[in-house]
C-alpha cells in the first residue's frame, strides 16, 4: 500500500507535470526551428511521433523524450493528479472539468494518431469518386487486367523501405483471405530510393540503382514538403511455377503514367507505384464549381 501510494504521488505530482511541460516547450521549440528546412512533416515524425530522439546542437548530440512519451506521461499524470486523486467538492468543481477535458482532448489526438487515414480527393465537374488519396504514404499495387472485376493486390512501403530509404525484400503478394489461389509468381524488391527520378543510363552521371533498358533512378536530396518526395524501386517477377524461367524486372516510380505490364502463364498483369487510396462507404460526386 505504502509504495502504491508512492507511485501515485509520484506519477500526480506537480513537479513531474511541470518538467513534461518543459519537455515540450523544449520539442516545440527545436520543432519549429528544424522545420524551416525539413518541412512539418518529417519534424513531426522526429519530435512529436517518437518515443525518444537525439538532437544536434551543433556537433553535441543531445537524448531527448520524444513528443509521444511526454504526452503519454503527461495523460497520466493528469488522470492521476487530477481526476482520480482530486478531492472533487463545490470549490474546484471547475479545475476537475478543465482536467476531464484536457484528458478527452489527447486522447482523441492518441487515437487520431494511431486509428486516423489523411488524404485527398480531386474532382472535375461531372466526376464522381469513393476513394481518397493518401498524402505521404505509398504501395506497390499488383493486379490483373483483362478483368471484369479488378482486384488488386497491395504491398504497403513498410515492407520495401525502411528509415535509410533501402530495402530488401522478397514478398508473395496478397493474403490468404484476400488471394486464396495466390499468384502464379514471387517478387523481390530491391533498392527502394525515398526521393529520386529516372534518368537514361551513362557515363556522366553515377546510377543509384541498377540500368534497365537504359534506364536507371537517380537519388535527390529529400524535400521539406513530403508530398513532393517521389520513391521509386527495382521490381523483379519470378514466376513460381517454372524456377527456371527468366525473371523479368522493371523499374518503378512513383509519378511514372502506365504501369509496368508483363505476361505469366498466359495472363497479363501490370503493377505500379502510387500513393495509398482508401475506399469509402460511399461516393462524392462534383455537380458544378464556380469561381466566387
Amino acid at each position: 500500500m505504502i509504495a502504491g501510494e508512492r507511485i501515485l504521488r509520484l506519477f500526480g505530482s506537480q513537479g513531474l507535470a511541470a518538467l513534461m511541460m518543459l519537455f515540450l516547450l523544449i520539442l516545440t521549440f527545436l520543432g519549429t526551428l528544424e522545420q524551416t528546412e525539413h518541412g512539418l512533416y518529417q519534424v513531426q515524425k522526429k519530435y512529436f511521433e517518437s518515443w525518444f530522439l537525439i538532437h544536434h546542437l551543433g556537433s553535441v548530440p543531445i537524448p531527448l523524450p520524444g513528443g509521444l512519451l511526454c504526452m503519454i506521461i503527461f495523460s497520466v499524470n493528469l488522470m492521476v493528479g487530477g481526476i482520480i486523486r482530486l478531492r472533487v467538492s463545490r470549490r474546484n468543481f471547475g479545475n476537475f472539468i478543465i482536467h476531464v477535458g484536457i484528458a478527452v482532448m489527447m486522447a482523441a489526438g492518441l487515437v487520431k494518431m494511431v486509428a486516423s487515414d489523411e488524404g485527398h480527393l480531386t474532382l472535375w465537374e461531372n466526376q464522381q469518386s469513393s476513394e481518397y488519396i493518401s498524402h505521404h504514404k505509398w504501395e506497390l499495387v499488383v493486379f490483373e487486367t483483362g478483368q471484369d472485376a479488378v482486384v488488386e493486390y497491395r504491398i504497403g512501403e513498410n515492407r520495401w523501405k525502411n528509415t535509410n530509404g533501402t530495402a530488401l525484400v522478397s514478398a508473395q503478394p496478397g493474403t490468404a483471405d484476400r488471394n486464396p489461389r495466390g499468384l502464379p509468381f514471387g517478387l523481390e524488391l530491391t533498392g527502394a530510393l525515398t526521393n529520386c527520378r529516372p534518368m537514361p543510363a551513362g557515363p556522366r552521371w553515377q546510377p543509384d540503382s541498377p540500368a534497365v533498358d537504359g534506364w536507371a533512378l537517380m537519388k535527390l536530396d529529400l524535400e521539406a514538403e513530403n508530398e513532393r518526395n517521389t520513391p521509386g524501386l527495382l521490381v523483379r517477377m519470378q514466376p513460381t511455377a517454372d524456377q527456371d524461367a527468366t525473371a523479368q524486372q522493371a523499374l518503378l516510380w512513383g509519378r511514372q503514367n502506365y504501369p509496368w505490364t508483363f505476361e505469366v502463364q498466359d495472363r497479363t498483369f501490370a503493377m505500379v507505384l502510387r500513393k495509398v487510396r482508401h475506399s469509402m462507404p460511399f461516393s462524392i460526386r462534383l455537380d458544378n464549381f464556380e469561381k466566387v
